[in-house]
């Protein structure tokens, strides 16, 4: 895994964190809010994974939730892992999306 882009991700104006997840690698149950938040955002992760295939869409390529206070952009980069990122309101989501594409995708085409 290139952590340099993720690195890069972090440092762009707006954005508050970013994480690589997955849905079969969960972090031990505790009381600390990042364990609860990765739990969450890993299982936000495998939805959005099931309905898009349950849909007739195919792979999650990517998603996107918009909220009044920022935003949560997730890209899949195999298949039960993904990068997540958490961003302000005032982030430049095309710039997050740019970078988070330069991830290494396995056995998926480019997009």
């Amino acid at each position: 895994m290139d952590d340099g882009v993720l690195a890069t991700v972090r440092r762009l104006p707006g954005v508050r964190a970013a994480y690589l997840i997955s849905t079969t690698t969960l972090p031990d149950d505790g009381p600390e809010p990042d364990a609860t938040v990765a739990r969450l955002l890993a299982a936000v992760f495998g939805a959005l994974g099931d309905a898009s295939d349950a849909v007739g869409v195919g792979m999650l390529n990517e998603a996107m939730v918009e909220g009044s206070g920022g935003s949560v952009v997730v890209r899949s980069i195999g298949d039960d892992t993904g990068a997540v990122v958490i961003t302000e309101a005032k982030a430049n989501l095309g710039l997050v999306r740019l970078e988070l594409r330069k991830l290494p995708r396995p056995n998926a085409s480019a997009g």
